[in-house]
């Protein structure tokens, strides 16, 4: 059938957004699968974070993770997770949130990102985002909606970025943001992701904070649009050419 090849990869590509990478999983059907991920998941938040890590409430470690995966690719502070905890009846100091939030790190259940000062160039040390290591492991036990299509697509870009090798941060600077600054070798390159740019305002919020950056280095543009839209010397990739077929700049 025509264009089946085209299905079939999106189909695929789908549900690596979904449920990511695990490799066993690929070995299961759908409902063994979730009942592996849920497995590792378990595996890890018990052996890793919470023996390893010394974590002793375990149920305000589950609260940050439930939290974290509504709101995977945000900015997450120790103020919006305690204004969180305390909305669901649960009180935690700062440094207890600080505490977990270092053992999920560590375990690479969650990625801190840090934000980089476009105009300072140099990296700051608050306000970080957390993306997943496997979001497949924490759409396991969502406790809500999950992250929607965008943060999906978003955590993806992240997570193979940082597989290839480069140091990955956020950038911002006055007026604006870019999603990534994912850097080698003290070079940057700039990266803004969006799930489909469906309109102009969408076309002008993407391209548009990556003109206002002040030197010469890479730039580009990710989403799920198949066909490319290359705009004042910005490089427009399908997720799918990311991923499979990247240019030079943005391979391991």
């Amino acid at each position: 059938m025509p264009g089946q090849d085209n299905i079939d990869t999106l189909t695929a590509l789908n549900n690596y957004l979904q449920w990511g990478g695990m490799p066993f999983r690929f070995l299961l059907d759908e409902e063994a699968q979730q009942a592996y991920l849920r497995d590792a998941f378990n595996s890890v938040v018990l052996r890793d974070v919470v023996q390893r890590s010394g974590v002793r409430d375990v149920a305000g470690l589950e609260m940050i993770i439930d939290f974290s995966i509504e709101n995977l690719g945000r900015v997450m502070s120790p103020s919006s997770l305690s204004s969180y905890l305390k909305s669901v009846g649960k009180t935690l100091s700062t440094d207890a949130i600080y505490t977990y939030l270092r053992a999920l790190d560590g375990s690479m259940l969650l990625n801190r990102v840090r934000r980089f000062d476009l105009r300072g160039k140099k990296v700051m040390s608050t306000l970080d985002k957390y993306y997943a290591t496997d979001i497949g492991l924490l759409n396991s036990k969502k406790p809500g909606a999950g992250p929607g299509q965008g943060d999906l697509v978003d955590n993806c870009v992240f997570v193979e970025l940082a597989r290839r090798g480069f140091d990955v941060f956020t950038g911002t600077a006055p007026g604006f943001e870019i999603d990534f600054v994912a850097t080698r070798n003290g070079k940057p390159r700039y990266v803004q992701v969006a799930y489909l740019i469906g309109s102009s305002e969408v076309a002008e919020r993407e391209f548009g904070a990556l003109t206002k950056v002040n030197d010469n280095y890479p730039r580009f543009v990710i989403s799920m649009d198949p066909l490319p839209m290359e705009r004042d010397g910005i490089e427009h990739l399908s997720l799918q050419q990311f991923l499979l077929d990247p240019p030079e700049a943005l391979r391991g």
